[in-house]
């Protein structure tokens, strides 16, 4: 009924900004991934991940996503999720925190 993985990497973020300056650094991330399956047909997941850079001003970014899928029918499932998305250095006019709620209706299938 649990699933939880975890992972981590290295890349290069560049971030061309019109306001304010460039932001071109090495970059590392760490996060996991939870899955609580309820029964066949509904689970929740959980999403963690956190980027920083290794620049000298050390910008970091968190995104937690959180969701609730249940299966209403053979194709189609409901996906209720929260998102919460958080940049340390923000492009400037920009706030540093955003939330997002949303509902959506899936569609998938096997072949």
């Amino acid at each position: 009924a649990h699933t939880l993985f975890a992972d981590g990497g290295l890349g290069y973020l560049h971030e061309g900004r019109t306001i304010g300056p460039a932001l071109s650094t090495p970059m590392g991330t760490v996060g996991t991934r939870y899955k609580l399956k309820f029964s066949e047909t509904s689970d929740l997941t959980d999403d963690l991940a956190t980027s920083f850079d290794f620049s000298e001003d050390g910008t970091w970014r968190l995104n937690h996503l959180i969701a609730l899928t249940a299966r209403i029918a053979s194709v189609f499932s409901l996906k209720v999720s929260n998102q919460l998305r958080f940049v340390d250095q923000p492009v400037p006019g920009f706030e540093r925190t955003d939330t997002i709620t949303s509902a959506a209706l899936v569609v998938g299938w096997s072949e």
